[in-house]
C-alpha cells in the first residue's frame, strides 16, 4: 500500500505517466499475488450485495415506491463516488471490491425500475442493460482479476442470452439455429484468447488480459475433450446437429488462424509457441473429428483418443513448465485409465476376484506415475530444466 501511495503521488507531481503506474503495479501485483485477499473481498461484497437486495426483497411490499426508487438512487450514486474516492487514493483493494458491490447494485436497480413501473421486461434485456451500464466502469477502474472475472460475466451473460432471445424469435430453421449456435461455441473462447493477447490491452489491463486467456484457454480444452465423448453416439450425415457442426468447422478454422498468428507476440520463445500451436490444432482436430466421419458407436476409440489428447496436455504442461495444469492432466488420465478399465471388464469387477484384481491394477499403474511424475515435476521446477 506504501508504494502504491508513493506511485499515485509521483503520478500527481508529474514524474510517472498513468500507463507507466499501471504497469509498476501490476508487476507488484503480479509477484504479491494476493489472491485469498481479492477472493475472499470478492465473497464479502457478493455477499453484502445479495444481503441487500434480500433486506429489500423481505420488506418490499411495505416499501412505497418513491422511497424504493430515492434509496436505490442514492446507494448507487454513493457508491459511485467511493469508488472514485478510493482510486484517486490508491485504496486498490477497497476500490476492487465497492466496483463489484457497485455492479451487483446497478443489476438490481435494472430490475427495480422494472418491477416499479411494470415494463415487463425479460431477463435478456435485464443482462444486456446491465452489461452496457457497468462495463465502463469496469474496464476503465478495475484493475484486479476478481473484477475481471465479474467484467466477463456480465459481457458474456448479456450477449449469450440476447443471443438466445434472437433465435427464439427469428425462427430461422434447426439447422440455421444449431449452426449458429455452434459457430458461437467455437469461436466465442477463440475470439477471448485472441483479444487477451492485444498489446494493449495486456499493457494497460493485464488482469483482465489474463483471465480472459484462462477463460479462453480452459473452455477451448474442455469443450474439445467432451466433443470427443461424440465417438460414443451413432452419427449419420442426415442429422442437422452433425452438419451444422461440420459446417461451422469453417469459421474455427478461420479464428484458429487468428489465434495462432496472435501467438507469434503472445510467446517470444520459439519452443513455447510452438507446443502451444501443437496444442490448439491437435485440440480442435480431436474435437471435431467425431463429427466429420460418419461411424456407429466406438466407446473404445473414444477413450484411446481422449487419453491421447490428456498425453498432449500433459506435453505442453511440462514444456511450459505448468506444473498445475500437468497434476490436472495426469490426474484426469489416471481417472479415464480406469473408466477404461471398467468398461472392458465390467462382468469381471462384479466378483471379488475382479475387485482385487482391478485395485492391485490400479495401485501398482498409480505407483509407477507417482515415481515419474515426482521425477518430471522437480525438472520442471528447476533452471536447468524443460525448455
Amino acid at each position: 500500500m506504501a508504494l502504491k501511495r508513493k506511485l499515485h503521488e509521483w503520478q500527481r507531481a508529474g514524474l510517472l505517466d498513468a500507463s507507466t503506474v499501471e504497469r509498476i503495479e501490476a508487476y507488484e501485483e503480479s509477484r504479491s499475488r494476493p489472491y485469498a485477499l481479492y477472493v475472499i473481498g470478492g465473497i464479502g461484497a457478493l455477499a453484502v450485495g445479495l444481503g441487500i437486495i434480500s433486506m429489500i426483497a423481505a420488506n418490499w411490499a411495505d416499501i412505497p415506491r418513491g422511497v424504493k426508487l430515492a434509496v436505490d438512487l442514492a446507494v448507487v450514486a454513493w457508491l459511485a463516488r467511493y469508488v472514485f474516492l478510493a482510486d484517486r487514493a490508491g485504496k486498490a483493494w477497497a476500490r476492487e471490491v465497492a466496483l463489484i458491490i457497485l455492479q451487483l447494485l446497478v443489476l438490481a436497480s435494472v430490475g427495480l425500475i422494472g418491477q416499479t413501473y411494470h415494463l415487463g421486461g425479460k431477463a435478456w434485456q435485464a443482462l444486456l442493460a446491465w452489461a452496457l451500464m457497468t462495463t465502463p466502469m469496469m474496464l476503465v477502474l478495475g484493475r484486479s482479476h476478481v473484477t475481471a472475472v465479474a467484467l466477463l460475466t456480465a459481457l458474456n451473460a448479456g450477449a449469450l442470452t440476447t443471443l438466445g432471445e434472437w433465435l427464439d424469435r427469428a425462427h430461422l430453421g434447426r439447422f440455421t439455429e444449431e449452426l449458429i449456435i455452434a459457430c458461437t461455441a467455437g469461436v466465442l473462447p477463440l475470439l477471448h484468447l485472441r483479444l487477451a493477447w492485444a498489446s494493449r490491452l495486456r499493457e494497460q489491463r493485464p488482469a483482465l488480459s489474463q483471465v480472459m486467456e484462462a477463460a479462453g484457454f480452459m473452455v477451448v480444452l474442455c469443450a474439445s475433450g467432451a466433443m470427443q465423448h461424440a465417438w460414443y453416439e451413432r452419427t449419420s450425415a442426415g442429422d442437422d446437429t452433425v452438419n451444422a457442426v461440420r459446417v461451422s468447422l469453417v469459421a474455427v478454422a478461420g479464428m484458429v488462424a487468428l489465434v495462432w498468428v496472435g501467438a507469434a507476440r503472445r510467446f517470444e520463445d520459439d519452443a513455447q509457441r510452438l507446443c502451444w500451436r501443437v496444442l490448439l490444432v491437435y485440440a480442435v482436430a480431436a474435437g471435431y473429428l467425431p463429427f466429420l466421419v460418419e461411424h456407429p458407436r466406438l466407446g473404445l476409440l473414444s477413450a484411446v483418443s481422449f487419453l491421447g489428447y490428456l498425453a498432449v496436455i500433459a506435453w505442453y504442461a511440462y514444456r511450459r513448465r505448468q506444473v498445475w495444469l500437468f497434476n490436472l492432466a495426469t490426474a484426469v488420465m489416471a481417472l479415464r485409465l480406469l473408466g477404461i478399465f471398467i468398461e472392458l471388464f465390467g462382468g469381471l469387477l462384479l466378483t471379488g476376484f475382479g475387485l482385487v484384481l482391478g485395485g492391485a491394477a490400479i495401485l501398482g499403474m498409480a505407483r509407477l506415475w507417482m515415481n515419474q511424475t515426482r521425477q518430471w515435476r522437480a525438472t520442471m521446477r528447476t533452471p536447468g530444466g524443460a525448455p
